[in-house]
């Protein structure tokens, strides 16, 4: 949450998460789909995927969750 807060001015104001997940032991596999992309935009206005299922071609794994996390920042900035 403190990333969050770094990361997109206006966080705690702006947003609402939905669902967080602690991992410990065996971590899990990639949620990336080859050739199946899901969008970092859903049709519900403020609503927003992020993470290494929703990165763009090319990424996987914490790069693409990193990488959807900046578009949905990107987005942010230019509706603010």
């Amino acid at each position: 949450m403190d990333d969050l807060r770094d990361i997109i001015p206006g966080c705690d104001a702006r947003c609402r998460v939905l669902t967080r997940t602690c991992y410990r032991g065996k971590w899990p596999g990639f949620r990336t789909v080859p050739g199946s992309p899901v969008p970092h935009r859903t049709p519900v206005m403020g609503l927003f995927n992020v993470g290494d299922a929703s990165c763009p071609r090319g990424f996987a794994g914490s790069m693409g969750a990193a990488t959807s996390a900046l578009l949905v920042r990107d987005d942010l900035r230019q509706s603010a």
